[in-house]
């Protein structure tokens, strides 16, 4: 249930990037290739949740790889706005909380995608670990 949960939350801040406000046009391609990962992402967050197989194992784990690549460096720009706002005197705490809530949503997520590459879901996870 708690996969379930995470993978409609996705879904739901996934959407809130397609159509929410962007930030200016300096940013633009960033957000569009964050669009363009996030969506499928969201696809295979689901997929692994609701216990479907689409696509080759494979392919999701290249995808994957693909998509910690991206989670590292959306953690390493993160970092440095962590670091440029508590330079210039922002309260530290607030900030390394979101830090903290980006690292785990961008971890589950690639749980979930790198579970699904080995041919895995959430019921056959569970018959695995005999839950």
């Amino acid at each position: 249930m708690g996969w379930k949960i995470f993978a409609i939350v996705n879904a739901i801040l996934v959407g809130m990037t397609i159509f929410g406000p962007r930030s200016s046009a300096y940013s633009a391609p960033f957000e569009i290739f964050s669009i363009l990962i996030s969506i499928p992402a969201a696809i295979g967050l689901a997929l692994y949740a609701f216990n479907r197989l689409f696509l080759t194992p494979s392919a999701w784990r290249i995808f994957s790889w693909l998509f910690a690549a991206y989670s590292i460096g959306i953690i390493g720009l993160f970092l440095k706005q962590l670091v440029d706002k508590v330079a210039g005197g922002a309260a530290l705490l607030p900030i390394a909380g979101a830090l903290a809530i980006v690292v785990a949503l961008q971890f589950f997520n690639w749980l979930a995608l790198h579970r699904l590459g080995m041919g895995e879901t959430v019921a056959t996870a569970r018959r695995v670990q005999g839950g």
